[in-house]
């Protein structure tokens, strides 16, 4: 859903989450140096930093501050109540092990994808996949699934809320452009990512939809190198694979709203 601005925005908060954002960016960094990056004081930084270390968020070695695992004990709660996840990490990893390539189960926050469930390969590569990953969708083809089962009105709002900004020589930046891939999106029923956010990366996914309310609840992706996510396993196995697990995922999500 796109978010609209806070009409009064809490500017306490608003520094805490910008000096929190830093500090996951950086993957820890010194007080000296948030007073570099940003436009606070030394002593706001400070204040702030002192209290997300009592209340847990944060930790601190020597002078080193880092974000604690509190914040993913937090986020854990989200998605263990998602039947998108409940559902569906299982067949991710039977999914993830027959294509031998990372699979994640994406859903749609605040106009952007994100990663809420990932199933590695033996075979993955290294790249900056994580839960709670949030992407641009339309350079994923897990977010341009979900994109293209959006009214077109939702795909607009979107596109205005982040706009389309370029990741790679590939990434479609042109929204008539974006709007004809999604409506042969809606007809394929995948969705594919050509190199179009990682160079050397290419992607496969399928919406989740609940065929009762027309309402797309995620996506299933599956990406991987290019040296092996080519020819038919690009264009025809891969896809295959998304499709039924999506579908999968779907009908069991179903069985469990009527149990």
């Amino acid at each position: 859903m796109t978010q609209k601005p806070a009409k009064n925005p809490v500017g306490t908060l608003e520094k805490a989450f910008s000096i929190v954002e830093t500090v996951s960016r950086e993957r820890g960094t010194t007080i000296d140096e948030l007073d570099r990056q940003l436009p606070y004081a030394k002593s706001t930084i400070h204040r702030h930093l002192s209290t997300l270390r009592q209340e847990g968020y944060v930790i601190k070695n020597g002078f080193v501050y880092d974000i604690s695992y509190k914040f993913f004990d937090v986020a854990s709660y989200r998605r263990e109540y998602d039947p998108l996840y409940q559902i569906g990490r299982s067949i991710t990893d039977e999914t993830s092990n027959r294509a031998q390539e990372r699979t994640s189960l994406i859903v749609e926050e605040r106009s952007r994808a994100v990663k809420c469930y990932i199933s590695e390969s033996e075979q993955s590569v290294v790249t900056d996949a994580h839960p709670g990953l949030s992407m641009y969708m339309h350079c994923v083809s897990g977010g341009k699934a979900i994109l293209a089962h959006l009214s077109e009105e939702r795909v607009k709002a979107v596109v205005d809320a982040v706009g389309l900004p370029k990741m790679t020589d590939n990434t479609i930046t042109d929204r008539e452009q974006l709007l004809s891939e999604l409506r042969d999106v809606r007809e394929s029923g995948v969705a594919v990512d050509d190199q179009e956010r990682i160079t050397g990366i290419r992607g496969v996914a399928a919406p989740v939809i609940d065929d009762r309310t027309d309402e797309v609840l995620g996506s299933i992706d599956i990406t991987g190198p290019t040296t092996r996510v080519e020819g038919e396993k690009f264009r025809s196995d891969l896809p295959d694979l998304a499709r039924r697990a999506a579908a999968e995922i779907a009908n069991n999500i179903h069985y469990l709203r009527d149990h």
